[in-house]
């Protein structure tokens, strides 16, 4: 789908869906259903009548659903259209049941509506407020999140380590945001960095505009060990990855594991491609289990977190590093997110260190959103970059 043909889904489906229900509560219907008044005087919007007008645009956004589909609307864009209708939609004809039936220097207001209708009705114009946050604020509401990673003794060195870690840049538009995240993270002065892939998501025309701006911000990025990262779902093209990180310090991992000294520590970086249930992946795990222990601290960069499933209990792997799920972008209060993308449970998605039998992960929120057809939202769930600690401490266990 173009992006013309986009942008008029998303203008006309919350009008026609808003209009249908409008059209519902508005009518003079009280020629027809006389008892439809307050007092016996004017015609009233009560629940009853409320409930058919939300049945009328669920009757419309059903009507039109599958030449929506046909047109070329994927998941994410049924996403994208619902939320328009919560933002959008509903807060309109709230706002206009508000006016309507308020009296604003008139005699009589236009039309009657009960007391829980109007208590709804400013409840949908609140919606309008939660979009503005999902969509303006939270979104540019960057975070540090910092961790401690508890080294094994058996581990060489003792120095503590600073690990960076960048994920899910994901957008087609490199400016002030992207440069001042990495500003932040690089004034942590990370030891290490990890980027677990999404550099962009955008058309090769976008991408030639924003070119030097890429490189640019990613050129930024420096550490004594080194900047490694792995491709993301949304990197399709190698070669243009490959472009936008030529010049910089960065190094793409595909499949293939790199073992560097920082102060006194030999980190082992294993990088593993999109295909992470693949041969590839599988080989370099299992190398990774078998080879010689010289007391590294062995590390899986991954843009999946379902990684960690194809890691065996009692692993030589000291931590997966990942991205990919954004926290989920929407984050219910008490749930958690109800979409993450990924398999694993819906606590370790949602980002942050945690432990699954006995194997250690870190998720990353990520720095930007799901673009294309997606809603470029986040609630309760603001974008973030990483540094994690390393520090040796007890053996796991105690």
């Amino acid at each position: 789908m173009n992006e013309t043909t986009l942008v008029a889904i998303l203008f006309l489906c919350p009008l026609l869906d808003a209009g249908a229900m409008a059209f519902v509560l508005f009518f003079p219907w009280e020629k027809v259903i006389e008892s439809e008044t307050l007092e016996g005087k004017e015609p009233c919007i009560t629940v009853p009548r409320l409930f058919l007008g939300l049945l009328a645009a669920g009757g419309v956004f059903v009507f039109k659903l599958p030449l929506l589909i046909v047109l070329g609307l994927d998941g994410f864009g049924l996403i994208h259209v619902t939320y328009l209708d919560l933002v959008v939609g509903a807060p309109s004809v709230g706002v206009a049941i508000l006016i309507a039936s308020s009296r604003l220097g008139r005699p009589a207001p236009w039309i009657a509506a009960t007391p829980t209708v109007r208590r709804l009705a400013l409840i949908a114009v609140l919606c309008m407020l939660g979009g503005v946050q999902s969509s303006l604020i939270e979104p540019a509401r960057l975070q540090l999140e910092q961790a401690t990673v508890t080294v094994s003794p058996q581990r060489v060195g003792s120095r503590p380590l600073r690990v960076g870690v960048v994920a899910d840049i994901q957008t087609d538009a490199y400016g002030s945001y992207e440069r001042r995240a990495v500003e932040r993270l690089m004034a942590e002065s990370p030891d290490l960095i990890l980027m677990p892939g999404d550099f962009f998501q955008g058309s090769h025309r976008s991408f030639e505009r924003e070119f030097d701006d890429i490189r640019q911000v990613l050129g930024r990025l420096k550490a004594p060990g080194g900047v490694f990262a792995v491709l993301g779902n949304t990197d399709l093209d190698e070669d243009r990855v490959r472009l936008m990180l030529s010049g910089s310090d960065i190094r793409l991992l595909r499949n293939e594991a790199v073992t560097v000294s920082i102060h006194d520590r030999q980190v082992t970086v294993a990088g593993v491609d999109t295909a992470w249930h693949g041969e590839g992946a599988a080989k370099l795990l299992a190398d990774l289990e078998s080879s010689p222990d010289d007391g590294d601290f062995r590390v899986v960069l991954s843009h999946y977190p379902d990684v960690i499933e194809k890691l065996p209990a009692g692993t030589r792997v000291d931590l997966v590093v990942a991205g990919h799920t954004h926290g989920g972008q929407i984050v219910l209060p008490g749930f958690g997110p109800p979409m993450t993308l990924s398999r694993v449970p819906r606590r370790i998605a949602a980002g942050g260190l945690h432990e699954l039998d006995g194997r250690r992960i870190y998720v990353s929120r990520g720095l930007g959103m799901e673009r294309a057809q997606a809603p470029r939202i986040r609630l309760f769930c603001p974008p973030e970059i990483n540094i994690l600690d390393l520090r040796t401490g007890p053996p796991r266990g105690h």
